[in-house]
């Protein structure tokens, strides 16, 4: 038994050296950088959840986090929808606002603007006294033929051709007298005499205001008469 043992011992370092060499293990290398695995994040804490369930409205700006907590009840009122305001019965409805009632103003025509002119304005001529000259030509043609409208006519129109022609002035205030107008008769006798006290017709003009004076004091002093 000793001797088996004995061969035993001295056998084993010549198995050894005859038998291959079994393989080492190769350290694994690490995976290049672009098909790395991302990196797994740390489970949040209750204390950030209970943070974002009770600000869920957030904001990063420069690294910090503002939020912005809604109410419930902002949230039921969105989700509501919004009823027009209730009118009582014995209230009028509301009138129209300033800004339509200043436009319906501005898109309205005065009356009288656009429709001509008026009756009573005068159409206005040139300065022309070649033209004035004519007219009184044509008024002292009628004058003499005792149509005296046609000539008061005449004469008006050459004075607005030429506003102090002397003897349209004179010959308007004789066919004024003629009609009767005393009082535009005796403004253009005196108009006459401002113009030309001196003139080819003063003499005429003064006697016709004389005239004129003594036919008003006649007038005012007859007493008047009652009716019966």
């Amino acid at each position: 038994m000793l001797r088996l043992i004995l061969i035993l011992a001295l056998s084993l370092p010549v198995l050894a050296q005859q038998l291959p060499d079994a393989p080492q293990p190769q350290p694994q290398t690490p995976p290049p950088s672009d098909q790395q695995p991302p990196p797994q994040q740390a489970p949040e804490s209750k204390i950030k959840k209970k943070i974002k369930s009770a600000a869920p409205n957030c904001i990063k700006i420069g690294g910090a986090e503002h939020c912005k907590q809604s109410k419930p009840d902002d949230d039921e009122a969105e989700d509501q929808p919004q009823e027009p305001p209730r009118i009582p019965a014995n209230q009028a409805p509301p009138r129209a606002s300033d800004a339509n009632e200043s436009s319906s103003k501005d898109n309205t025509i005065p009356f009288g603007e656009g429709s001509g002119p008026a009756p009573d304005v005068q159409e206005l001529h040139p300065y022309n006294p070649h033209e004035a000259d004519k007219q009184v030509e044509v008024g002292t043609f009628y004058f003499k033929r005792y149509n005296y409208r046609a000539a008061e006519s005449r004469f008006e129109e050459a004075l607005q051709y030429m506003p102090n022609h002397a003897e349209a002035i004179f010959r308007l205030a004789e066919s004024q007298e003629k009609l009767h107008k005393n009082d535009q008769a005796r403004a253009n006798y005196e108009k006459y005499l401002k113009i030309l006290p001196d003139g080819e017709f003063a003499q005429s003009a003064k006697k016709a205001l004389a005239r004129l004076g003594a036919q008003a004091k006649d007038s005012t002093s007859q007493p008047a008469q009652n009716p019966r």
